[in-house]
């Protein structure tokens, strides 16, 4: 699951590059043995209920998760068969549905009114508070995160851009992780860069792996913030 999927980018203007002290990288204990208990199951079905996924198919996806089998929505080879618009009045919501039935949910909290010109922010960023100004906005504790439903990870972060100046990320931390019908490991942060250059934007990513029931494999999931060129991204596995 090596492959870079730009689902969705923002434009901001914001505040330019800030020192980052103490970046809070707290991360949930190590990964445990787990099976597809009831509490597995229900959660999976809740979100699968949520987005309309017929109950038979959630048999069979559930069965293949059983079975050792992955689903398609993180086969990086596999491309969805449709992507439907879920947004309401206070969320921006995107749900790809995959041949087998499996789906993706990315979603974004619709931001406080930004100034003329700039657009509503489509990445997958919830929870956030967004402070702007005269050619800058500034975003604070946003959560960045992707869903597979049976696998979903995140952490918040902070950051700034300023039209015409460097773009940064002030702040990373508190780890979100759910893994159903099977294990993660310890999520591990990537900070590439804290501050945009010339090289391009500033990143920061976490991962972890995911080792599927009953040992049958593994796949590495991952979800990336890119801050850079008066825009923000987010990118996946």
């Amino acid at each position: 699951m090596n492959t870079l999927k730009k689902f969705s980018t923002s434009t901001f203007i914001a505040a330019g590059a800030v020192a980052i002290g103490s970046l809070g990288m707290a991360a949930p204990a190590s990964a445990e043995t787990s099976q597809i208990t009831s509490v597995d199951e229900q959660q999976m079905r809740a979100t699968f209920d949520k987005y309309l996924v017929p109950e038979g198919t959630q048999d069979v996806l559930i069965q293949d998760l059983e079975s050792g089998d992955s689903w398609d929505n993180s086969n990086p080879d596999s491309a969805p068969v449709s992507v439907e618009d879920w947004s309401n009045t206070s969320e921006s919501v995107s749900v790809e549905r995959y041949e087998d039935g499996s789906i993706t949910i990315r979603s974004a909290e619709m931001p406080e009114a930004l100034p003329d010109g700039l657009a509503t922010p489509l990445a997958t960023i919830s929870g956030c508070t967004t402070t702007t100004g005269s050619g800058y906005a500034v975003a604070s504790n946003c959560t960045i995160s992707h869903n597979w439903v049976n696998v979903n990870i995140g952490f918040v972060a902070s950051y700034q851009i300023v039209n015409g100046a460097p773009d940064s990320i002030t702040h990373i931390g508190n780890t979100t992780q759910q893994c159903a019908a099977g294990t993660c490991t310890r999520p591990n942060y990537t900070v590439s860069k804290l501050a945009e250059d010339g090289n391009g934007p500033a990143v920061a990513q976490i991962q972890s792996t995911y080792q599927m029931f009953q040992g049958a494999g593994s796949s590495e999931y991952w979800v990336q913030l890119q801050v850079g060129n008066d825009t923000i991204s987010v990118h996946n596995s």
